[in-house]
């Protein structure tokens, strides 16, 4: 009997070794920090004090918010699910960067995608294969401190600097974090400092004391690492001496990037193209506006860049080799651009147009 028993007791938890390795390999537990299981550090957030945060987070805001804000607040956390069994921080952040120089010693092939910043002088690549399985690295590049980000979910790379529109620097002091939480399969961050939820895909505060601020951004693009380098031959890279124990050559996600599976709902859903295709998408005068490489490639001229529109205003549009960027016709000044799935731009941006060569 009690051998038989013991037999059932290593069945149940071979099945369930088997189920948790399956869910890990299709992304559905992506989410959770598995340190534990690897050997790498893990920040340990007990019940008693995700309550105690959340609690002063709770009062802070009802000190600083608006009635008005507060109603936003609560539509807002209405809107979010759960995305990892963990909660805060169940995907670790890198906070303590190292980088290496292009060459041989490079941890990233040529045909590999990165995302590339040049600010204040400075280049950098962060490498998608990394990002992955961190989705936040805190960095400094020109005097700044920035937050790289990265949503494996819905493909979506942003750059952020530290404060938000209008001032207010050094609101995001002590960086950002992942916070377990999305909204339309999209990455919700929290900062540090006041424990603010940010989305992502626009920047905007969701919930907590900053709701409504919108966060600095700064241009970036995702592209392969070859076409960066070409442009930037002196960048850094990030280095995969993250301090944590990853498989930075597998993919934590399975084939999620070439199946038309979303895993987690979304507010809107927009068929006008299929919902894993590759956009870049700008916000700019009110109005969004997604391109695809596909018509990019036939509205381009010899010279890689053309005139076209966003709402009533004049924008240039360049794509050479995988590297989108717009600008504004009269102030030349460059724009961000967000690279995504479809189905998220859509999410977000209902009412996007969507570039088509014919009509430009």
């Amino acid at each position: 009997m009690k051998r038989n028993l013991l037999v059932l007791i290593g069945l149940l938890v071979a099945v369930a070794a088997l189920a948790f390795a399956v869910m890990d390999r299709t992304g559905v537990l992506a989410g959770l920090d598995l340190g534990f299981l690897t050997g790498g550090p893990r920040q340990n957030i007990t019940l008693q004090s995700q309550l105690r945060d959340e609690a002063t987070m709770q009062t802070q805001t009802q000190e600083t918010l608006s009635p008005e804000l507060m109603d936003l607040q609560e539509k807002n956390e209405k809107r979010l699910v759960s995305g990892c069994l963990a909660g805060k921080d169940c995907i670790p952040s890198i906070d303590s960067p190292k980088f290496v120089y292009a060459g041989k010693y490079a941890p990233v092939r040529n045909e590999e995608e990165v995302i590339g910043v040049f600010y204040n002088g400075e280049a950098r690549a962060y490498p998608l294969k990394i990002m992955a399985y961190h989705e936040v690295v805190n960095d400094r590049i020109g005097g700044k401190e920035i937050a790289v980000t990265y949503c494996p979910l819905s493909g979506s790379g942003a750059v952020f600097e530290d404060g938000v529109q209008g001032g207010d620097s050094g609101t995001a002091a002590g960086g950002f974090g992942v916070s377990g939480m999305l909204l339309n399969n999209n990455l919700v961050l929290y900062d540090r400092k006041s424990g603010s939820l940010w989305s992502q895909m626009t920047g905007i505060a969701l919930a907590g004391p900053k709701t409504g601020s919108v966060l600095k951004e700064i241009p970036s693009g995702v592209m392969p690492y070859a076409e960066w380098i070409e442009r930037y031959p002196k960048t850094k890279i990030l280095s995969t001496s993250t301090g944590f124990k990853r498989d930075y050559l597998s993919y934590p996600y399975g084939d999620y990037r070439e199946n038309p599976v979303v895993y987690y709902g979304l507010e809107h859903e927009d068929n006008r193209l299929p919902p894993k295709t590759a956009v870049f998408g700008i916000v700019a005068y009110d109005k969004a506006k997604a391109y695809t490489a596909a018509e990019l490639m036939k509205a381009l001229p010899e010279e890689g860049e053309f005139e076209d529109t966003i709402g009533d205003h004049k924008i240039m549009v360049r794509y050479q080799k995988g590297f989108f960027s717009v600008s504004d016709a009269d102030t030349k000044k460059e724009m961000p651009v967000r690279q995504s799935f479809w189905f998220a731009w859509a999410a977000f941006y209902p009412q996007t147009e969507v570039f088509m060569a014919e009509m430009k």
